[in-house]
């Protein structure tokens, strides 16, 4: 793991930047401001959000799913580094 030691304002411009060059940078921090800010919203809601917010298939086409949830594990990440918790339950199929 990396260090990293220069100021936060830094920090912000190069995530900026990563951000509009990297479709799973941009995704991941959408996930995390919309976690951010809301609560109990289902991974469905999640995925329209974010593509409300990047344009459709955001997740992409095929193997949304393991998308979803690399994305997922790293905003956990997130909250934990910044010492918060992200509850997150994988929904189960209805029978």
């Amino acid at each position: 793991m990396i260090t990293i030691t220069f100021p936060p304002e830094v920090q912000k411009v190069l995530l900026l930047d990563a951000y509009t060059r990297d479709l799973t940078t941009a995704r991941r921090v959408v996930l995390f401001e919309i976690l951010w800010h809301e609560r109990y919203l289902k991974r469905d809601q999640l995925i329209v959000r974010v593509d409300g917010v990047l344009g459709r298939n955001a997740f992409g086409k095929s193997a949304v799913d393991d998308t979803f949830y690399r994305d997922i594990r790293a905003v956990k990440r997130t909250f934990l580094a910044a010492g918060y918790t992200l509850a997150y339950r994988p929904e189960t199929p209805q029978p």
